[in-house]
């Protein structure tokens, strides 16, 4: 049938039917072309404005007077005669289309459909009285029953905690699993940033500190459900530029070898520029100084979000001097401030976690976010010197060896233990043992801690 009424509208064009097309090619060739150029102005004559407009108008229409039919069960001859004329001029895809929408709205607005309307009455009058009623009740079909109300939808939408505006925007938002709704890609060859100050009496700037890095490189991807973020970064440097005849202008920089002797901390004494600071990072640096992973997909099953952060050695020099004038420059007065305002805010925190109810507390343990934290990094050399510009002056050095972090998580066995006791009185163990679930609790390992001094440079 569908068949038929696709070709019906190019029947027109089709050659007498003694004609084969291998007796006149050129007919049937026009057909063809004739039955593809009208299908093509048809598609463009929908897409114009006019047509769209025109299409919603014998819509809307032909809804209305559909639903009028199918509730009242009839329709006035001017109506009738409407409703014919609308299916002549509509195709049967157009008509079966308007008549599923013409149903939606009558279930929206609890109409009763007239053919259902008579059916019941016809069930209620019945023929034996009273008896036959009470015989064939359980057979009745009540109007309401058909038509799932408001209050049924709410009610099971609270039974399974579904939120039909959530669900919504999830759907017009989210997609596959797969796909990605933002990939940010960053890729920085090298950077500078100083730290300077202008004096009042002077127009130059005098720079207190210089950064350079090489090979900034930043990867996001953002997923329906996840969103991972990549980070790595060559090489940096600091070099301090306060103390005019410094022994050590690199403050920090990154360990070049894990052989690095004190003398290679001195190689760089005439490196103070950025351009010749980054040339020797570009030279030297062959794996990435940083690296740092965040998924929220962990691969743990126990916790909710991961973070994988590794780093190569530090070198730190500790030149007081220079840190306590950048502390005055920086923060001036404000330093205590600063701190005190912090210790208050942490001491505010305690106390309200201390007030919990354990009600609370268990919630919040269902609902708390576990994080799998991953570091691995040689600890910084630290080298502090008594006098930066004397090289016979004493040297301390502190090797921190390597630092390990790892996440102890609450496992899914922790958390059902607790769920199983939510309806007997908990112990002061079991109570502080909650408590102390609330925290993140990381596993800090320091190993190969060397300390020594020299007595000089030389």
């Amino acid at each position: 049938f569908i068949l038929s009424a696709r070709n019906s509208q190019y029947r027109k064009y089709r050659p007498s039917l003694g004609c084969k097309p291998s007796d006149e090619p050129e007919s049937w060739f026009k057909y063809a072309v004739t039955c593809v150029l009208e299908k093509i102005k048809a598609r463009n004559k929908t897409r114009l404005w006019i047509s769209v407009i025109k299409r919603r108008q014998l819509r809307k229409k032909y809804v209305e007077l559909f639903k009028k039919k199918e509730v009242d069960g009839t329709l006035q001859d001017e109506g009738i005669g409407q409703l014919k004329g609308l299916e002549e001029m509509l195709s049967f895809e157009d008509i079966k289309f308007y008549r599923s929408l013409a149903r939606s709205e009558m279930k929206e607005e609890k109409l009763i459909p007239f053919s259902l309307k008579q059916q019941q009455q016809q069930q209620q009058k019945g023929s034996f009285g009273f008896i036959s009623r009470w015989w064939a009740g359980s057979k009745t079909i009540s109007g309401d029953g058909s038509l799932i109300k408001d209050e049924d939808i709410k009610k099971f939408y609270e039974t399974i905690e579904f939120d039909e505006n959530k669900a919504k925007v999830d759907n017009n938002q989210a997609g596959p699993r797969d796909s990605k709704l933002l990939e940010l890609s960053f890729d920085l060859k090298n950077g500078s940033i100083s730290l300077a100050k202008t004096d009042s009496t002077e127009s130059s700037r005098k720079t207190i500190l210089s950064l350079q890095f090489i090979n900034l490189i930043a990867h996001i991807i953002k997923r329906p459900d996840t969103l991972r973020a990549e980070i790595s970064l060559l090489d940096f440097s600091i070099i301090e530029k306060l103390t005019e005849f410094s022994i050590f202008p690199n403050m920090v920089r990154a360990k070049p070898s894990p052989s690095s002797t004190l003398s290679k901390v001195c190689d760089n004494t005439q490196i103070v520029d950025e351009a010749d600071e980054i040339a020797r990072m570009e030279s030297s640096a062959t794996e990435p100084f940083l690296s740092f992973v965040m998924d929220e997909m962990a691969e743990n099953p126990d916790a909710d979000k991961s973070i994988s952060f590794s780093m190569k050695p530090l070198e730190i020099v500790l030149n007081h001097q220079a840190a306590h004038k950048i502390v005055d420059f920086v923060y001036g007065g404000r330093a205590k401030e600063a701190l005190e305002t912090l210790a208050s805010a942490a001491e505010t925190h305690i106390t309200e976690l201390a007030n919990k109810t354990r009600a609370s507390l268990e919630d919040a343990l269902e609902e708390h976010k576990a994080l799998d934290l991953s570091v691995d990094i040689d600890a910084p050399v630290i080298y502090i010197p008594f006098d930066c510009e004397d090289p016979g002056a004493f040297l301390f050095i502190a090797d921190l060896g390597h630092i390990e972090v790892r996440s102890r998580l609450v496992t899914a066995a922790e958390k059902k233990e607790f769920s199983v006791k939510r309806r007997r009185r908990l112990t002061v163990d079991e109570l502080s043992s909650l408590y102390s679930l609330m925290y993140d609790i990381l596993q800090v390992k320091l190993n190969k801690i060397k300390l020594s001094y020299a007595d000089s440079l030389a």
